[in-house]
């Protein structure tokens, strides 16, 4: 049975009789999972239905609220405003970004440290 897709390509098995796990490498289950949406998109044409291949994968699903789609909303817009200042080596201005986009200035100036932080982390492991 897999348990969970490390990579693409590879798959955590585990063997229900011995409760042994391993690692597969399996390009060609890769390639059925790719195929297996095309092929139930064609079948619940063909049939005029929707087919569901896990009955409980809605019972699990979160809808998120109008206003965590705002606020997600507003992290890519700084985000994008904020990279491209990043990427050519300058420190952005995060407090008139953050009202730009209608941001919490704090929230915003937390966010752009954390990924400064990370960044320096990356240059300093590159080095």
């Amino acid at each position: 049975m897999i348990i969970e897709q490390p990579a693409t390509d590879f798959f955590n098995m585990v063997d229900v009789f011995s409760s042994e796990q391993f690692l597969l490498y399996s390009p060609g289950i890769t390639n059925i999972r790719k195929k297996q949406t095309t092929m139930v998109k064609t079948a619940g044409d063909i049939l005029k239905k929707k087919i569901v291949l896990n009955e409980y994968e809605g019972k699990f699903t979160i809808t998120p609220s109008e206003e965590s789609k705002e606020d997600i909303s507003k992290l890519n817009a700084l985000m994008a405003l904020v990279m491209p200042e990043i990427n050519a080596g300058g420190k952005p201005d995060v407090e008139a970004l953050a009202q730009k986009v209608g941001m919490d200035i704090e929230t915003a100036r937390e966010l752009v440290q954390h990924l400064l932080e990370k960044f320096d982390d990356m240059n300093r492991e590159m080095e």
